[in-house]
């Protein structure tokens, strides 16, 4: 409904053997690009021609040593080991790559496998049975991650320290010489013991825009234990964690590495890729555990990978694949011919939602292809598996990106965050207005920042506290009202930098425009400022209530002027870093959760010192939103500015951002515009996580000579008009790997603009722009109502409903069939629709307008209907109330269902009045080309006149 096709990608998943008997042998064995096996596993590899690929057995060694040495020295020279004509596999590029440890071969200091020892020292016999993953030395049987595409290394999720008891209904094996369940495992144990025998990886992958996460694992496999059956027990969890990650509302208990819970958000595009272990029908894994992934409805597996080659091993090799009830053909490891035979044990599963499979391919060429010895046979000569390569096959398959059901970053459904708080409904930035939000739905709260005279850091949009408080009915503050240069414009108020917290806190909260927002202004005088700690604790109070976790959006305002050239009355510098000053904040509360803090400011410098400086050493990392204004950009013209050397000027602030700054540089277009697609990549490449633009430098407006009254109140309000022009920063914000969150959208009619046809611009249409442009968040003083039009697209309703300032419901109607009278409000609704086609008007919606250039017939009902056409033809079939048709600039029609004589019909100033004789009851009808009657006649009578609209 709001998305748009993207691209194609290969994937794969290899186990490749790279893993070797000794530490430090890996990586001596790819120092020089002349190892066997790794050339072997290369060619493989460039003759699959994956962008986004997946190791498992590849020896993890710290700070990618061995990931860049079998990229550098293998992957990126091509590899010709048969000495074939056609030259072999090409170089492959992978700027992109990932590894992690791996809890294979970490000591675990108990006696896991229960023979009586715990065995602590690498090397000695048992010690991979004890250690938390079987290995024989730390990062033994790794994984690594390449690719073509970005890797989003901030947003990485590993799962190597999720404990195994804390899954619910955990799989924990039984000691079966005591009558307690579950308890193979002591306590002590359990309270070390990973779930993961390797780790788990959700790696976000950027693709032409459109984040894959590359959901990753190596479950144990199911055999090499006792009866009590606990590798095959743990690699059922294992593989359950992976279906439970995907499932929405499955993953709540689900922890990470970095201590976030949760699962994937619903909608989200991904693959699960891996050696799992695990076959669907053969094999010795417990309760046929991939069945848990591929039987999930979140999950698209009706595309099995096949190859001719694996079905002539299982033939020729006989053994246990005689007795195997699995296709052959899908087999992917070639075991040993008694037990367990070959299996499909490795898999590359793309989402049901985002994602559609369009080819898949098992490597496993048949003995006759010139390829075949790439893949081999079994030689116990070979190490480290007696295959050339391994004794897995490269499993790939081709994707293609298709629409989501949105078209955020991510997939997932927008959030929605409450500017300043419920806005619309009490004065902005009180804890009133933040709780009523929550109320309303908000995913997200934003706190304005600014600074009192003793440090704290309170709630307010700007330092200047008259526009709202109650400030200049204190006499006792009449002296503090000053004047001050903030960012080159002379301001005279009263400063919230000249007040201690104690003073603050005396003064009450006032509506901002009372002339439009007359009814937030009944609560004026009744709430006080609050500290942004006061803020934190309203969030931890609701989730303490409710359980609902509600995030934080708090934006640091003038820092500039804070840390550099602001004074205080007396003349003396401010000089606070407001950045350091929130961080330390936010530590103090206990509130770093990067899922539900994130930090903005309009300010560039700020956030690259946050970036490089002030969040590392905190040891936390939040993600950073640029906002962006016109031509606003107050600290680069600072800093840049020689003038300002003397005041603290620092133009090195941005010595490590790949692009040229200049003191004009602002979202303005010219040589350094920053909303150019090389500026947001260098934004994103070191700082911003999101682009949050002003409204209007999305979808550009112009004044009216005119203003016009949109609702019908007898106020025109309405003082712009769209130009039509849309500029794409959705994309380019996307492209570079940021979400794109724009500002404020509002549902007054005051800040309206009319559509570029000069038709009405409802607030839902406004909403519904911004979610089909990619809006990944939308700022927003009506949160109530996007979380309306949030649920109701994501539960994929082809009618939006969204309340209107006037009390009624606006709907935009994407299928005719879907306006339904669920839809109706108490007040007056109207449709919006710019289908084609015959559309219904249900019991309890009064009006349509249509938009475009469709041709449309519309059935009215007996509400008295307002309607208004379009560019096309459209007919009107009149209801039996009192109707108002308003037609547009084709030709249009009314039909009514009597004969033309059982009506008298007026012409009188280009509008036609007809009144039916029986009822009394009048419709209106402006611009109407032609009237239709059950008898055939068009002819106009009582009394005569032109034809409507002539």
């Amino acid at each position: 409904m709001v998305g748009n096709n993207v691209s194609n990608l290969r994937v794969a998943t290899f186990n490749a053997s790279l893993n070797r008997a000794a530490e430090g042998e890996l990586l001596s064995d790819l120092a020089t690009g002349a190892d066997p096996q790794a050339r072997t596993v290369a060619e493989i590899i460039q003759r699959s021609a994956p962008d986004i690929l997946l190791i498992n057995e590849f020896d993890y060694v710290a700070d990618d040593a061995a990931l860049n040495r079998f990229r550098d020295n293998y992957l990126a020279a091509g590899q010709n080991t048969l000495g074939l004509q056609d030259g072999g596999g090409l170089p492959v590029d992978y700027p992109y790559g990932f590894t992690a440890p791996s809890n294979t071969g970490l000591a675990s200091g108990f006696d896991l496998n229960n023979d009586g020892a715990a065995v602590s020292i690498p090397g000695t016999p048992g010690y991979g049975d004890d250690a938390l993953g079987f290995g024989n030395y730390p990062g033994q049987y790794g994984m690594a991650i390449y690719s073509k595409y970005p890797i989003l290394q901030d947003q990485v999720r590993t799962f190597q320290n999720f404990l195994w008891k804390d899954m619910p209904d955990a799989r924990l094996p039984d000691d079966a010489s005591t009558p307690k369940p579950g308890d193979f495992y002591s306590a002590d144990e359990l309270a070390v013991l990973p779930l993961s025998s390797k780790t788990h990886w959700d790696i976000p992958v950027l693709v032409d825009g459109k984040v894959v996460h590359i959901i990753v694992a190596h479950p144990t496999p199911p055999t090499f234990d006792g009866n009590e059956d606990r590798n095959g027990l743990r690699n059922a969890d294992e593989i359950r964690l992976l279906r439970d990650y995907v499932t929405p509302g499955a993953g709540d208990y689900i922890y990470d590495d970095q201590g976030l819970r949760g699962g994937l958000e619903e909608g989200a595009r991904f693959v699960i890729m891996g050696d799992m272990n695990a076959d669907p029908r053969d094999g010795d894994s417990v309760d046929l555990a991939i069945n848990q992934l591929l039987g999930s409805a979140a999950i698209e597996a009706d595309l099995v990978p096949e190859s001719e080659g694996a079905a002539e091993a299982a033939e020729l090799q006989g053994g246990a694949n005689d007795g195997h009830d699995g296709d052959p053909a899908q087999d992917t490891a070639d075991f040993a011919d008694n037990a367990p035979g070959n299996l499909r044990a490795d898999y590359v599963l793309p989402s049901a939602a985002g994602l559609a499979p369009v080819e898949s391919q098992v490597f496993w060429p048949t003995a006759a292809d010139p390829l075949f010895p790439l893949a081999g046979n079994y030689d116990p000569a070979l190490p480290p598996t007696g295959f050339p390569a391994s004794d897995h096959r490269l499993v790939s398959m081709d994707l293609s990106l298709e629409p989501g059901r949105f078209n955020t970053l991510d997939g997932t459904a927008p959030e929605v965050v409450a500017h300043r708080g419920a806005s619309a409904s009490r004065p902005e930035h009180t804890l009133e207005a933040y709780r009523v939000a929550i109320e309303q739905g908000a995913d997200l709260i934003e706190p304005d920042l600014v600074l009192t005279k003793d440090g704290h850091l309170i709630d307010r949009h700007e330092p200047m506290l008259s526009g709202t408080t109650d400030i200049a009915d204190h006499p006792e503050f009449a002296a503090r009202r000053t004047t001050k240069i903030l960012e080159g414009e002379t301001v005279t108020d009263w400063f919230a930098e000249d007040f201690t917290l104690a003073e603050i806190k005396t003064l009450w909260a006032r509506e901002r425009i009372p002339e439009i927002r007359p009814d937030s202004a009944e609560f004026d005088n009744q709430f006080r400022i609050p500290t942004l700690v006061e803020v934190i604790d309203l969030v931890k109070q609701v989730e303490d209530e409710t359980g609902r976790q509600v995030g934080i959006i708090p934006e640091l305002k003038h820092p500039t002027y804070f840390e550099y050239e602001g004074r205080h009355q007396d003349g003396s510098r401010i000089g606070v870093d407001t950045s350091r000053l929130l961080i330390e904040t936010l530590t103090e509360q206990d509130f770093t959760d990067p899922s539900r803090v994130l930090v903005q400011s309009f300010e560039i410098a700020n956030l690259i010192e946050l970036q490089t400086e002030i969040m590392p050493e905190a040891g936390i990392d939040l993600p950073l939103v640029q906002l962006t204004y016109d031509a606003y950009q107050p600290d680069v013209a600072f800093h840049l500015d020689p003038d300002n050397l003397p005041k603290g000027a620092d133009p090195s602030l941005y010595a490590l951002l790949d692009f040229p700054l200049r003191s004009d540089s602002a979202p303005n277009g010219g040589e350094s515009d920053l909303y150019s697609a090389e500026a947001l990549r260098a934004m994103a490449e070191l700082y911003a996580d999101v682009l949050s633009p002003w409204d209007r430098d999305v979808l550009p407006s112009k004044p009216l000579e005119v203003p016009v009254d949109g609702d019908g109140d007898g106020q025109a309000e309405i003082t712009r008009i769209l130009t039509g022009e849309v500029v794409d920063l959705a994309a380019r914000a996307h492209a570079a790997g940021m979400e794109f969150v724009p500002y404020t959208l509002r549902t007054e009619e005051a800040f309206q603009s009319l559509n570029a046809d000069g038709t009405t611009r409802r607030p839902v249409e406004e909403f519904l722009t911004f979610f089909s442009l990619g809006a990944d968040k939308v700022f927003t003083d009506s949160p109530d109502v996007g979380r309306q039009i949030v649920d109701q697209l994501a539960a994929g309703d082809g009618a939006i409903a969204a309340a209107n300032a006037t009390g009624g419901n606006d709907i935009w109607v994407y299928e005719a069939a879907a306006l339904t009278s669920a839809k109706a409000s108490s007040g007056v609704d109207t449709a919006l629709f710019a289908g084609s086609g015959r559309i219904v008007l249900p019991d309890g919606i009064e009006n349509i307008e249509l938009r475009g250039e469709n041709d449309v017939t519309i059935i009215g009902n007996d509400r008295g209907n307002h309607v208004t056409g379009n560019a096309g033809n459209n007919i009107v079939v009149a209801g039996a109330g009192a109707d108002h048709v308003f037609g547009g600039d084709g030709y249009d029609a009314v039909l009514f269902s009597d004969r033309m004589d059982a009506y008298c019909i007026l012409v009188k100033d280009g509008e036609a009045t007809v009144t039916e004789k029986a009822t009394g009851m009048t419709d209106r009808l402006n611009g109407v080309e032609s009237l239709l009657f059950l008898d055939g006649q068009r002819q106009i009578g009582c009394g005569g006149g032109d034809w409507i609209g002539s």
